[in-house]
């Protein structure tokens, strides 16, 4: 009768914290934004063409993969030099961040938004590339990269991040200005 009752009050506690522990990995890291225009579909598409031109084509590597204007939608690739502070053997995390960029035209609006953010590492580093993979939101790497503490491995990982955001940000703000004003950089 006590080890009932007992299981009774303590069930409703211990299975919310069961439910609560994630066993799924991390979100992956993203960035997304959108601005107002006083203009048509065709004209938002118009100018983020030439934004696209003039601020994202600039970036290593941009490539424009897809170009539909009935839809709205400009998407492409490019990526961020990456090279890691937390180790002294930095050569082995030195590499790029790739990422997608997903532009939509709508009338009175353009959303820009930066995924799939994802680290290779320097694979002709003497003691082989450090890839961390898809960057996540929070929390250290999906996988422990070998060689690696998870502490250093999240260190390295909070850089990466940190790199890519900033530089997504920095398009995002550059975009947007050029999409306001119709001028290039």
């Amino acid at each position: 009768m006590l080890r009932r009752l007992t299981l009774s009050i303590l069930m409703p506690l211990l299975v919310p914290g069961l439910r609560g522990q994630d066993v799924t990995p991390g979100l992956a890291l993203g960035h997304a934004s959108s601005v107002s225009l006083p203009m048509s579909k065709a004209m938002v598409y118009a100018r983020a063409l030439e934004a696209w031109r003039s601020i994202i084509a600039l970036e290593p590597g941009a490539t424009l993969i897809t170009q539909d204007p009935d839809a709205g939608i400009i998407e492409g690739t490019a990526r961020i030099r990456f090279r890691s502070e937390a180790l002294a053997g930095r050569e082995q995390t030195m590499g790029n961040i790739t990422y997608r960029i997903r532009i939509q035209a709508l009338h009175g609006e353009c959303r820009i938004a930066f995924t799939s953010f994802r680290h290779t590492g320097n694979p002709g580093a003497t003691r082989g590339p450090i890839d961390l993979g898809t960057l996540t939101a929070s929390g250290p790497p999906l996988e422990r990269p070998p060689g690696l503490s998870w502490s250093i491995a999240s260190r390295i990982m909070d850089e990466a991040r940190t790199a890519a955001l900033d530089r997504a940000l920095t398009l995002t703000r550059h975009f947007e200005a050029s999409l306001r004003t119709g001028n290039a950089r």
